[in-house]
């Protein structure tokens, strides 16, 4: 109880999917990172709840997540990382560093949908990129069934 984490240790882990398997995880040198984990839920309201409120049955499952770095120009995303719009892999959120203690961290395959530099006068280049879970991609990894959401034991 109490075990907060400190944001700055908990980085990003992305493995590109290379055509004949994955490469070997980089760890990218994040500024933050969010996940979300959703389920499509179905309506099915009908006349046995006699009007007491929505009714649902929940659907597959999807997840999309935003990665934020300041970018290095000597490792460009592009060239060292491989992150580039309509590439696959498995990305890696820590909530923990991985370096003390049990690390946690939710594992999912996806697709960067979009890849966003940002230039500002007072600041430093940035880049930003936006993925979406993608099932095939599970299915490269493990055969089948596919793998979709890892989540280590707490």
């Amino acid at each position: 109880m109490n075990n907060f984490q400190r944001g700055d240790l908990c980085p990003v882990a992305w493995s590109p999917f290379t055509g004949s398997g994955f490469a070997t995880a980089f760890f990218l040198n994040v500024t933050s990172h969010n996940v979300d984990i959703s389920s499509l839920l179905f309506d099915v309201t009908h006349t046995g709840l006699n009007g007491a409120g929505t009714g649902r049955i929940a659907g597959k499952q999807d997840a999309s997540g935003t990665i934020n770095a300041d970018l290095d120009i000597d490792n460009t995303p592009y060239d060292y990382y491989g992150i580039r719009n309509g590439q696959g892999g498995f990305l890696t959120y820590f909530l923990s560093s991985p370096l003390l203690g049990t690390p946690r961290f939710v594992e999912i395959p996806m697709s960067i949908e979009k890849v966003h530099y940002e230039v500002a006068v007072q600041s430093q280049v940035k880049y930003s990129f936006d993925a979406k879970m993608n099932v095939i991609l599970g299915l490269a990894g493990t055969g089948s069934p596919p793998l979709l959401i890892i989540y280590p034991a707490l």
